[in-house]
């Protein structure tokens, strides 16, 4: 049956272009949402950041836990004995609102850059009191004029240097001596002293870290995972509606692609086929544009991740620094995702594949059967019963639990199956609503969509339509009734 269902899609490939095309592009979208949400998991920058070039840092006490925080400074006293008992560099963070610039700017002394792995890529270090390197700046600011702003009041600046971009702070730097002015106490000291021989010099008034320890001392211990927090929220639901709606678009498509071809399907039972064979084909059929679809939306997916990214980092659901790279597991899932729906969109149908009976290939037209059965009511109004009670539960919680977007993704995946279930039942009452304003036009335009419409909700909601004579199925006689 696979040769000839490979023969029925050989002559009749306009008949399976909508089935073809729903399940691409529901593949693409899947495999889009899953390239991203495979990004978003992981620490992109395992390791420390803002020391990852220290061998022994000497912190203030009192922050272990969690990221130093500013105004937090060590004593004058260990700073002088640190200082005496071998080389010690001074590092000093404190917050900077430069114009132009970037928002969230630090600003460091120029001798602490190089152990954050800050390297020029054009001009020099600062040396004179008024000028400055923009961490991450372009060429064309060098040799202009900034504008800092910090708890010290504001001053002009000449940017003589631009280093590369580190993806966990936009930082400026300045002269050690004007670092020092701006803020004068040390916030962390790095040396090349042994550690311990450290530990025993400043006792219980610092820490002494190095190795793995100095990631507690980075603005994002994580190493980038909490700044895609959003990023994974929105390609979790996202990722999860897409697959809700292309399963449900597939399996109507699929629908109503056999709906169509009905006599087809019954002349092959008066040769001789059996319920069986007729089955095997429809499944066949679905299989073939299933790897066909879904190998076309798997080579789509990763193309379609350019605009995606684009647009993420321009609303700030991710960091500038987010890349979303090529991950063939998660095409694989797209792909056996792809060719599931195929096979579940024509397994839906295969009921009513074997209840057709070789009569029916005299058949000229039918009344139009019942769209919505037991089945279908009982689920569309349980999902929307479901959908209005998460959405309840959700806003009356507490606001920590109604800002999280993992815990109400389940809320516009149930709206949807829940008016793609019951779209039929909305159909006759939009559309009057919708075409009412034209009932009074004298062009048979609008008379003909409309009537069109309500009189073939199956092929308009889900399945049904015309025959492959172009005669149209599934007028009923009241409907004829409406029209004259």
């Amino acid at each position: 049956m696979l040769k000839i269902a490979a023969a029925t899609l050989r002559h009749r490939l306009t008949g399976f272009v909508g089935a073809f095309l729903a399940l691409a592009l529901g593949t693409t979208m899947i495999g889009m949402m899953t390239l991203t949400l495979a990004a978003t998991f992981g620490t992109p920058h395992p390791g420390p950041q803002r020391f990852k070039e220290a061998q022994v840092v000497v912190a203030p006490q009192g922050f272990e836990g969690r990221p130093m925080k500013a105004p937090a400074v060590l004593p004058a006293e260990v700073v002088a004995k640190v200082s005496a008992a071998g080389k010690a560099t001074p590092d000093r963070s404190f917050p900077v609102r430069l114009s132009p610039g970037s928002e969230g700017t630090t600003g460091h002394p120029w001798s602490s850059a190089a152990f954050a792995g800050y390297h020029l890529v054009a001009g020099r270090a600062p040396q004179a009191p008024d000028e400055i390197v923009v961490g991450g700046g372009e060429r064309s600011l060098i040799e202009g004029q900034a504008q800092a702003t910090t708890s010290k009041g504001a001053g002009r600046y000449r940017v003589v240097g631009v280093t590369d971009a580190l993806w966990f702070e936009n930082a400026v730097f300045f002269s050690d001596a004007e670092a020092r002015r701006l803020s004068p106490g040390v916030n962390t000291l790095v040396t090349d002293q042994n550690a311990e021989q450290l530990s025993a010099l400043v006792g219980g008034q610092a820490v002494v870290l190095n190795g793995d320890d100095l990631t507690r001392l980075d603005p994002d211990s994580t190493g980038g995972a909490q700044a895609l927090a959003n990023a994974q929220a929105m390609a979790g639901s996202t990722t999860g509606l897409a697959v809700f709606v292309a399963v449900f678009v597939v399996i109507a498509t699929f629908a109503f692609a056999t709906e169509q071809r009905r006599r087809e399907l019954a002349l092959m039972r008066l040769v001789g086929a059996s319920p069986r064979q007729v089955r095997r084909m429809v499944l066949g059929e679905a299989l073939l544009i299933g790897l066909a679809a879904a190998v076309a939306g798997c080579v789509l997916a990763p193309l379609c991740t350019v605009p995606l990214r684009s647009w993420m980092l321009d609303h700030n659901v991710a960091p500038s620094w987010f890349t979303i790279p090529f991950n063939a597991l998660p095409l694989l899932l797209s792909f056996a995702i792809g060719v599931a729906a195929a096979l579940a969109g024509s397994a839906a149908t295969l009921v009513r594949v074997s209840l057709i009976r070789p009569i029916e290939v005299l058949r000229e037209s039918a009344v139009e059967r019942r769209v919505m059965t037991p089945i279908r009511w009982l689920l569309g109004i349980g999902m929307l019963i479901g959908a209005v009670a998460a959405g309840t539960v959700i806003a009356r919680s507490e606001p920590y639990l109604a800002a999280s977007a993992r815990k109400y993704e389940v809320v516009p995946v149930l709206y949807v199956g829940a008016v793609t279930l019951l779209a039929p039942t909305l159909l006759r009452p939009v559309t009057r609503l919708l075409i009412g304003p034209l009932r009074g036009s004298a062009k048979a335009g609008p008379l003909l969509v409309r009537e069109n419409i309500l009189t073939s909700r199956r092929r308009i909601g889900r399945h049904g339509g015309a025959d492959r004579g172009g005669r149209r199925t599934g007028r009923h006689p009241a409907d004829d009734a409406e029209v004259r």
